[in-house]
């Protein structure tokens, strides 16, 4: 799993480099609040809800109005066991890519809007349920999934100097599978290689 997010960041480090103008190119930290479902083949398991610390954010400005933004979110939490629901150990990286436009709303407000596609590679691990005194019930093979999926998104920033901006971004990310699926919400840092 690391050496799939490292040949990750490896690749959008050296394809960025080879094919796009630095000048208009921004790479950020984006760590994100998530509220997520989980899409468990073998019956129902609870929603997850929570910080995850780790994200990559690049940014490449076609024009002034558009630009793609490429996102990858690390994701690592668990959800607990009931009677009826499946603990799960989730592990894994979200990729997205999505074309966002400028609008402006009003003289000081200018929002981006977006949307695009993504991509999961998520392992799922410790399943299983509990007896209703809390012993193991029924246990579940371990799985992993890579699907695709769609996503929308709008996001704000503010420059805080010539070379790092401040963005306030929200998702929704729908992935076809049997994953996870769901809102998330981030404060992101970015630097900009060309200043303003």
């Amino acid at each position: 799993m690391k050496r799939t997010f490292l040949f990750a960041l490896f690749f959008l480090a050296v394809t960025t480099t080879a094919y796009c103008d630095m000048d208009n190119f921004k790479i950020g930290y984006t760590p994100k609040y998530l509220a997520l479902s989980i899409d468990d083949p073998d019956g129902p398991a609870d929603d997850y809800s929570g910080i995850q610390p780790g994200g990559l954010g690049l940014i490449y400005n076609l024009s002034r109005e558009d630009r793609v933004l490429c996102d990858v979110t690390r994701l690592d939490f668990e959800v607990d066991a009931t009677t009826t629901h499946i603990a799960n150990s989730v592990k894994g990286y979200l990729f997205s890519t999505s074309y966002q436009r400028l609008y402006r709303l009003n003289r000081y407000i200018e929002i981006w809007f977006g949307a695009g596609v993504l991509m999961s590679k998520i392992d799922f691990e410790s399943r299983y349920t509990v007896t209703g005194s809390g012993f193991l019930d029924t246990s579940y093979a371990d799985r992993t999934d890579n699907s695709f999926g769609a996503c929308a998104n709008i996001s704000n920033e503010w420059a805080l100097s010539d070379t790092i901006d401040l963005s306030l971004d929200i998702a929704y990310q729908h992935i076809f599978g049997d994953s996870v699926s769901g809102l998330s919400c981030g404060v992101s840092l970015y630097y900009k290689f060309g200043g303003r």
